[in-house]
């Protein structure tokens, strides 16, 4: 994970236009995500109705994704039971 959040840290730093960066693995986009003031705002400012994924898409000109090849920022993990699957 540290290679990966190097990797995003460094995509982030090299381009101030860019309020977001995304892996991305096998055409999805994943978790963690490196988000920047600008891009909080938009969250903040977003209607209440509106999801993650609204706001995503309303700033695509602002957002990067990078190709990783890490499956596991694509991985839900919603339940103690899809924890155990992941580390196992």
């Amino acid at each position: 994970m540290t290679t990966l959040m190097s990797s995003l840290a460094r995509h982030f730093s090299r381009d101030d236009s860019k309020w977001a960066i995304v892996p991305e693995c096998d055409g999805k986009h994943g978790h963690p995500i490196v988000i920047s003031r600008e891009m909080i705002e938009a969250f903040l400012r977003a209607d209440e109705s509106s999801t993650a994924r609204d706001v995503e898409h309303a700033n695509q000109e602002h957002i990067e994704y990078v190709a990783v090849q890490d499956r596991n920022v694509i991985a839900n993990i919603n339940t103690p039971e899809d924890y155990q699957a992941l580390v196992h």
